[in-house]
């Protein structure tokens, strides 16, 4: 590997790395070294990294197999995320999750009692092919207990960011025509490989508790969630999705119209009030728009994301609030940050707010 070429030395007490193809010792980060002076090696390394997660190692593993020297990494794990990403959008490759291996079952073994407006998953559910290897995926008991709620069978339900595919698996169990969109390379790959993995389990499945010809009706492509206009109006019964929020998470590396590469939280708000415009335009009167979203932190300084979307959405857009649910996070990436920042934060981000509004007649 590329990285027998680099050490960890320790000099007056500090920990430098030092590259042995050069003799350097950069003072800050290795990575913008390594990319200026020795580019084939760099890219050798990543399009490595890219081949491991492809076959299912998570950028973690990776990290701990090819980056550890004398007990530490050389490279986080977020570094050679952004790499392989990136790598993968220039050379237009996949980034795809790891292999579901097999179906125990077509859906929960029980169904939540949800009857009050406080959620809560310490299960996060992992029945048909349902996997929480993509980056900010939610929970299958939210769109399920959404889709179940407020839409029937055979109606069009649709999600303009549809991440890892949760919405359209349980739109399919539950037998709903599906419509999933979203601007990430990496989101459709990897939804796309979570549609095949179910048909070929449903195919060889006895007693199919669905119609596996639901499959044929899902619609997946690349958009943006503020143009829907391959859509017509008064269209779509039931919106269900999960955007960004806001830079919290950024899901592509050089895909310009990702909300989630926007600096500015007022332009991310700007940008929802858009998406929530094509929202109004597409759903049928009286339709439904349910949205998770959760707030986070910038600078130390806490960004109430869900109540501002929520103004977006009932001021600007007209929708109607019929519930705001509060939804417990459990293990998150925010968990890790907080333990982390711990001596400075009080208080862990554990709630996100499940946004239920109707188009107004």
């Amino acid at each position: 590997m590329f990285f027998s070429g680099l050490q960890v030395r320790w000099v007056f007490g500090k920990r430098y790395l030092f590259c042995h193809h050069c003799g350097a010792r950069p003072k800050r980060s290795i990575v913008p070294h390594l990319k200026a002076k020795h580019p084939r090696e760099w890219l050798a390394a990543v399009d490595e990294w890219l081949r491991l997660k492809n076959t299912g190692l998570s950028y973690r593993r990776i990290m701990t197999l090819y980056t550890a020297q004398e007990g530490q990494y050389i490279l986080s794990w977020t570094v050679i995320k952004r790499e392989v990403k990136a790598r993968a959008e220039a050379q237009e490759l996949p980034v795809v999750g790891k292999p579901v291996k097999q179906v125990r079952r077509w859906g929960p073994e029980s169904e939540p009692a949800l009857d009050t407006t406080i959620w809560s998953f310490p299960r996060r559910g992992s029945w048909a092919t349902h996997s929480p290897d993509y980056e900010g995926n939610w929970s299958p008991y939210v769109p399920r207990e959404l889709i179940r709620q407020f839409s029937r069978k055979g109606d069009l339900v649709l999600d303009p960011f549809v991440g890892g595919g949760t919405t359209l698996i349980e739109a399919i169990l539950l037998g709903r025509l599906a419509i999933g969109v979203d601007i990430s390379p990496h989101a459709l790959s990897h939804c796309r490989q979570r549609l095949e993995e179910l048909r070929r389990f449903a195919e060889g499945a006895l007693d199919l508790p669905f119609d596996l010809s639901n499959l044929d009706n899902v619609e997946l492509r690349k958009g943006d969630a503020r143009d829907l206009s391959f859509l017509g109006g008064e269209s779509v019964d039931l919106i269900c999705t999960h955007p960004p929020y806001g830079p919290a998470i950024r899901y592509t590396e050089n895909v310009t119209e990702d909300l989630s590469r926007l600096r500015s939280s007022d332009e991310f708000l700007s940008s929802m009030a858009k998406a929530a415009a094509e929202f109004h335009r597409v759903l049928k009167p009286e339709g439904h728009c349910a949205m998770l979203v959760g707030d986070f932190r910038v600078g130390g300084k806490i960004f109430p994301l869900g109540l501002r979307l929520l103004q977006v959405f009932v001021d600007i857009a007209k929708f109607e609030p019929v519930d705001i649910i509060i939804k417990e996070q459990h293990q998150d990436s925010s968990t890790e940050f907080y333990y982390q920042k711990k001596s400075t934060l009080r208080y862990r981000l554990a709630h996100e707010y499940l946004l239920i509004l109707r188009k107004r007649a």
